[in-house]
């Protein structure tokens, strides 16, 4: 309440605009462990955001792109300006320094719809990966995983497109499997069929 009362509150019933920096190549982990064997239970996520010195550094310096844009004479020409009041919780610093925007994206940084990469591809050799190079789970039979859950690292654009991408990909080795499985099923039945007649069927069974 007081960062909206202070900070946004004042745009109320104006004209704004919102450019939002976005960290596409984090190098950050966070994770995601069952609370317990109880599938409707809702389990343990921590993001970890800035766990990696790197993707502070990195979002500080797209604030500061994103206030060049705004300072900018085509933005300045419309009217534009920066937002002038400053966060509260980062008011001790000064104001657009690069200590002022950390403070900042500490407080104000989320995730942004589209998770991903929770269940990953890779080798078994991986402790880390969850499916194999078909969307299968590792140790497991029957059972595949086909979203955006299973990126190893997330794509540099929105993942909507390369999450469609998976969803084909998946549904064809899907049909892959149950079509060899169906030719092998008739190739079995066929001997099986012929040996049936010479009572000798149990080598082929």
């Amino acid at each position: 309440m007081q960062v909206w009362q202070s900070y946004f509150a004042p745009f109320e019933e104006k004209a704004v605009a919102s450019i939002f920096a976005v960290l596409l190549r984090p190098k950050s982990r966070g994770s995601i462990r069952l609370k317990s064997s109880n599938p409707y239970q809702h389990p343990v996520i921590n993001p970890n955001y800035f766990n990696h010195p790197d993707d502070i550094e990195t979002i500080v310096r797209g604030l500061q792109l994103v206030q060049k844009l705004v300072e900018s004479d085509p933005f300045k020409s419309n009217g534009a300006s920066f937002n002038p009041f400053p966060l509260p919780q980062c008011k001790l610093h000064e104001f657009a320094s690069f200590e002022y925007w950390e403070c900042y994206v500490r407080h104000m940084t989320g995730t942004v719809y589209h998770p991903c990469g929770t269940c990953k591809m890779g080798p078994s050799a991986d402790s880390a990966a969850v499916v194999d190079d078909k969307l299968r789970v590792h140790g497991m039979r029957g059972l595949r995983v086909i979203d955006a859950s299973i990126m190893p690292t997330i794509v540099g654009a929105n993942i909507n497109a390369a999450t469609i991408m998976i969803a084909e990909k998946g549904a064809q080795l899907i049909k892959d499997y149950w079509s060899n499985r169906a030719i092998s099923s008739t190739y079995r039945d066929f001997f099986v069929w012929n040996t049936k007649k010479s009572h000798s069927c149990d080598t082929f069974l």
